[in-house]
């Protein structure tokens, strides 16, 4: 595990403060409200570093890996299509075994619900 330094500490902390998972694009931009000087290779290294770690796991969500913590991240997520964004959805593992079809045995799964979040729904209620 490399040192712990403040551009680590300030990307570490993007994922615990957010609701879902994020790319790499949104850390870097997160990240840079509190270390302006923060470069996107540092961003790439450090959530590679987590990952090896595994603090982090790796999601594909909207056709972008997107990253969230390890205890966080085995469940289902929203995506929405218009700000691109992902949210955590709560889990229930009674449906997600329901939908395998019968004597299948569920290791693992990757649920995501896509459509329009409220921020975005009521943004584009107010244009019209």
């Amino acid at each position: 595990m490399q040192r712990n330094t403040k551009q680590r500490e300030v990307i570490a902390a993007c994922f615990s403060d957010e609701a879902g998972p994020l790319s790499v694009y949104q850390v870097h931009a997160l990240a840079r409200e509190q270390y302006p000087s923060l470069g996107i290779a540092t961003v790439y290294r450090t959530v590679n570093a987590l990952v090896e770690a595994g603090m982090l796991v790796p999601v594909v969500i909207g056709g972008t890996t997107r990253y969230g913590l390890a205890q966080k991240c085995h469940h289902p997520h929203f995506y929405c299509n218009k700000c691109d964004h992902a949210f955590c959805l709560e889990s229930n593992p009674a449906v997600t075994t329901r939908l395998a079809p019968k004597g299948f045995v569920v290791s693992e799964y990757n649920l995501v619900v896509s459509g329009t979040c409220p921020s975005c729904t009521s943004e584009n209620r107010r244009r019209h």
